[in-house]
């Protein structure tokens, strides 16, 4: 459901509070399939949308959720979890009434034992109301302190990877856009073992689908990581550093297409050139992320060690650098965006170009762009088309 649907349900339809009731007044037959729906359909309409409070209605909602958190597991446990991770996050009185509950050791006990759940979206469920009631407290710090963090760090990284379904990705996605808001936990990222080959298993996500929302949430998580100090350099490096992406001649004739994309970066070209049919979100942040690397590659020079495949990258943006044709306003802003997102990464391109000498020719025809990288020990030169 996308975030103006939820907002009529919620501000034109009230849905909320008469789903709750729905609920409360079928608590005592909790076997009830109506029941079960509506915790359901609250988990989809409250996901990423913050719920007023104080409410009774929420008190009475809250208490009965964390009843069937703490028994015995059966079909209500799951949304149940997924419903008290969307209430608690970023909404600091739902989780102060939570932790001045009378069974709140009761529920940290029984939240705790879903961490070793064989179910990934259980697990995944059970940290986000963690991290939202206590992650700067004693069990938070538990989960964090330097003997524990780079396995916490690990089950997030592997959920992420082996999540096969749209709701896991995106919560697992957001717990780790959550704690890297953290600088404590920004620090401990940087110590963790195997930062590099996490990181490279989140890119290859992009190459494996093809879903805009899981995409978005991709890009999301990846930006995440590029606004954490110290760590956008490894997410830069491992996207350029690919022998294949390094050596031109090995380039496929249409990298930039799905299916069969097998590179990162061919995957975020892609994405940068998808139009507001495709998707409104994910080109937009394939090109906040595609800036991300090059102003990396400024600050780092790392231009010195890797090829930014300036090549691909011009003629790719310099396409969809056109007015808008369409008569819809949201195409037209979506094109004006984008059009300056574009304008940014090329003037970073430009500033890259510091140590590489340009030549343009033929103007009458497809433009052909001669790259020329200038070493001491020897030139290298490379052709793309625009």
């Amino acid at each position: 459901i996308d975030n103006e649907v939820k907002e009529v349900l919620h501000n034109n339809y009230e849905l909320t509070p008469i789903v709750a009731s729905t609920i409360l007044k079928h608590s005592k037959t909790p076997t009830d399939r109506i029941v079960l729906q509506c915790v359901q359909l609250l988990q989809r309409i409250t996901y990423n949308c913050r719920i007023l409070y104080p409410n009774s209605m929420i008190d009475d909602l809250l208490t009965f959720l964390m009843t069937h958190i703490q028994g015995t597991e059966n079909q209500l446990t799951l949304p149940c979890l997924g419903l008290m991770a969307n209430l608690c996050k970023n909404n600091v009185s739902i989780q102060a009434h939570i932790k001045s509950m009378d069974s709140i050791k009761s529920v940290y006990k029984a939240l705790i034992q879903y961490l070793s759940h064989r179910n990934l979206t259980m697990i995944v469920f059970a940290l986000s109301v963690i991290t939202s009631l206590c992650l700067n407290e004693d069990l938070g710090n538990k989960l964090f302190q330097a003997k524990n963090v780079n396995q916490t760090f690990q089950l997030l990284f592997n959920i992420l990877i082996q999540g096969e379904d749209l709701t896991t990705i995106q919560y697992v996605a957001d717990l780790f856009v959550f704690l890297l808001k953290s600088p404590k936990i920004q620090q401990s990222m940087l110590v963790f073992e195997d930062l590099s080959g996490g990181i490279q298993e989140v890119l290859k996500l992009l190459t494996r689908n093809s879903e805009p929302e899981s995409i978005c949430k991709t890009f999301e998580l990846l930006l995440a990581f590029c606004k954490s100090s110290g760590i956008r350099c490894t997410v830069c490096h491992t996207l350029m550093s690919s022998p294949l992406v390094q050596n031109c001649e090995s380039v496929p004739q249409h990298p930039m297409q799905l299916p069969g994309i097998t590179q990162p970066f061919y995957a975020v070209l892609h994405w940068t050139r998808q139009t507001h049919a495709t998707h409104d979100k994910a080109p937009l942040l394939a090109l906040d992320f595609l800036k991300e690397i090059y102003e990396e590659m400024l600050d780092s020079g790392l231009t010195s060690q890797l090829s930014p495949r300036i090549d691909l990258v011009l003629p790719t943006l310099s396409e969809k650098l056109h007015p808008p044709t369409e008569s819809d306003d949201k195409t037209i802003k979506h094109q004006c965006v984008k059009s300056v997102k574009i304008i940014d990464i090329i003037q970073d391109i430009l500033l890259l170009l510091s140590d590489i000498q340009i030549i343009l020719c033929d103007l009458h025809q497809p433009m052909t762009i001669h790259i020329v990288y200038m070493s001491d020990q020897k030139a290298t030169s490379r052709t793309g088309y625009m």
